[in-house]
């Protein structure tokens, strides 16, 4: 059984699975080259893992395999004004979530994602600050910044 799966039985409503482009308020993620098998939770929808309620980011990205790993993404998308303190809050409660519901013995590549349109020199560097990194499975992971409409398989390429 694939990453994918098991962590697709762990969701209760389907609803909140996504199978075309994700896309909040005008900013847009290419998914053109991104690999098919994957899982895209919705975080904003009814029955996803994390309370709507309660702090969360845009989405979930589970890959099963590029390249010879499973990769695990949260995005935050950002059409409008970005908040650095509040990025990394919505992004840590979905490492949080993530960890809920990956397999503990499960090897894979972690990585926060932030897609924007337009940011403050100064909250780019606050994003870059060693306090501003994600915690998932005890380690820290920096904040990847992307502008808005860019290919998310080029987040699985670069470091």
């Amino acid at each position: 059984m694939t990453l994918s799966q098991k962590i697709r039985q762990g969701i209760q409503s389907k609803a909140c699975l996504v199978t075309g482009n994700m896309e909040q308020r005008g900013c847009r993620v290419d998914m053109a080259g991104f690999p098919k098998s994957r899982l895209v939770i919705d975080f904003d929808e009814s029955g996803s893992p994390i309370d709507t309620n309660k702090t969360r980011p845009d989405y979930l990205v589970v890959v099963d395999s590029c390249n010879g790993s499973a990769w695990v993404l949260v995005l935050e998308l950002k059409s409008g004004k970005v908040s650095a303190d509040k990025v990394v809050k919505q992004l840590q409660a979905g490492a949080s979530a993530a960890e809920k519901l990956v397999p503990k013995n499960q090897q894979l590549n972690f990585r926060p994602v932030l897609y924007y349109a337009r940011m403050t020199a100064g909250n780019r560097l606050k994003l870059r600050e060693k306090q501003s990194r994600i915690n998932f499975r005890g380690k820290q992971k920096a904040v990847r910044l992307e502008r808005c409409g860019s290919q998310l398989a080029e987040v699985l390429k670069r470091p």
